[in-house]
């Protein structure tokens, strides 16, 4: 099979480390981690590798820290063709689109992309408590207001949910213009769909990248994964709290009525033919009661 790099696209906060590390435990795959970091160097690099003692001692990434960024992963796969010739899918959870954009020309690869999209009252919640100075909530109102200007004032004047609202938006349709305008091979997952239908939304993702589905996939934490990962992901999770409602309790009625009328939110889901249920996002229509 070629050589294959799955971009796991998404919002922080959206469960990209619970989809990328269960893509990773098929046997044809591997975490890359959080693979933007590659290009930071000097001081500004920090240990990509969760498990190894350092990224050189690394099977998965040695050898990467001289590497032009153009290159790494060409220098990555041959790394993996010693470690295990069977591994020919490389998962790189970098999020942003402006790094999976550097590699488009990038030419011996079969590049597939997963939108990964996450409830926006879960993402306001969680954005509420991630900023929590004054200077930080002035800050990151300010960059709202001016990435998406024709609403700054709403933006600058209105509630701090409004603000994130907007985050939202503002980054999930910067993904969605990346794919269309590139027209790349590229699908939509939703979170509330991956964790209520895990083995079925799974067996899907791994049947369009050309890879047989594995049950053992959903039990990511029994494998050893390179990369940069969350501590809380690297043991058996309590599968109860796989799916956060918290914020059913956290907001009140105001500004959960804001965040589920909200225009562009509407507009949105209404493209992208997503349904918000009261438990989270489902794509197509909303199920049968």
């Amino acid at each position: 099979m070629s050589k294959q790099i799955v971009f796991v696209l998404s919002t922080n906060y959206a469960g990209s480390h619970f989809l990328a590390l269960q893509l990773a435990s098929n046997s044809r795959c591997t975490s890359l981690g959080e693979f933007h970091r590659f290009k930071r160097r000097g001081a500004r690099r920090r240990q990509a590798c969760s498990i190894c003692a350092d990224d050189q001692r690394c099977p998965v990434f040695r050898d990467l820290a001289d590497t032009p960024i153009a290159e790494l992963y060409d220098r990555v796969f041959e790394n993996l063709a010693q470690l295990d010739a069977g591994i020919v899918c490389g998962i790189d959870n970098s999020k942003k689109p402006d790094w999976a954009g550097r590699f488009l020309e990038l030419e011996g690869y079969d590049m597939r992309y997963v939108h990964l999209i996450r409830d926006p009252r879960a993402l306001v919640r969680r954005w509420m408590l991630c900023y929590e100075s004054p200077q930080a909530k002035a800050k990151v109102r300010r960059l709202m207001a001016r990435r998406c200007w024709r609403r700054g004032f709403s933006i600058l004047c209105g509630s701090e949910a409004n603000v994130y609202v907007n985050k939202w938006v503002f980054q999930n349709r910067r993904i969605s213009a990346f794919l269309a305008s590139n027209a790349l091979d590229a699908t939509v997952l939703t979170y509330r769909d991956l964790v209520h239908a895990p083995e079925q939304t799974l067996a899907a993702l791994m049947e369009w990248l050309g890879h047989p589905y594995e049950p053992e996939q959903l039990e990511y934490w029994r494998f050893r994964h390179h990369g940069s990962q969350k501590p809380q992901y690297m043991k058996k999770p309590d599968t109860a709290k796989y799916h956060d409602l918290r914020w059913k309790t956290f907001l009140d009625a105001e500004t959960l009525a804001g965040i589920e009328n909200h225009p562009q939110v509407r507009q949105y889901l209404d493209t992208m033919q997503i349904t918000m249920l009261e438990d989270g996002l489902t794509l197509g229509a909303k199920p049968a009661t």
